[in-house]
């Protein structure tokens, strides 16, 4: 564990061995929380250089963040700060947004800054704040490069879960 929270597992990653799925640069995540009259959550994920199916999405830097607080009956949060930086897919430049969903061809397709937030209130009306984030997330709907129809692909995930007292 580094001295700011975060854990880095390692400077690298492949599947298979040869990297024709999956491979990436460095990987780091963190998690932290603060309990008082004002709570904190914070989560991250975050991969540098991924490449996908030996090349055909690449991106430079994704990042999976999730922070939410509360204050009183009051809480809060926010996944902007998530980002997916340099992103091609099939050999063309791609923009991520929230949410946003890209084609693979015949066999699936890509989700940009998946999110999804829940601010349903508590017990006495207290609010609280539910979200995730994952910066990038691939669902095959036919095989694919040895890969099995349904197999999903999460880079960069994050959630926290808040609730005012």
């Amino acid at each position: 564990m580094w001295p700011n929270g975060t854990r880095k597992f390692g400077e690298s990653f492949s599947y298979p061995a040869d990297g024709s799925v999956a491979t990436t640069g460095s990987l780091t995540a963190s998690a932290q929380t603060s309990v008082g009259a004002i709570a904190t959550a914070s989560a991250s994920g975050q991969a540098e250089g991924i490449s996908l199916f030996g090349g055909e999405i690449t991106a430079e830097l994704v990042q999976g963040r999730a922070q939410a607080s509360t204050r009183g009956k009051a809480a809060t949060g926010t996944l902007s700060t998530s980002s997916v930086v340099g992103l091609t897919v099939l050999g063309q430049p791609a923009t991520a947004s929230p949410n946003g969903r890209i084609a693979l061809a015949d066999w699936g397709y890509l989700t940009t800054l998946e999110q999804g937030l829940d601010r349903t209130a508590g017990p006495g009306g207290a609010q609280a704040f539910h979200g995730f984030v994952t910066a990038i997330d691939v669902h095959l709907t036919a095989a694919h490069a040895g890969v099995p129809a349904g197999t999903e692909i999460q880079v960069a995930y994050a959630e926290v879960n808040v609730q005012a007292p």
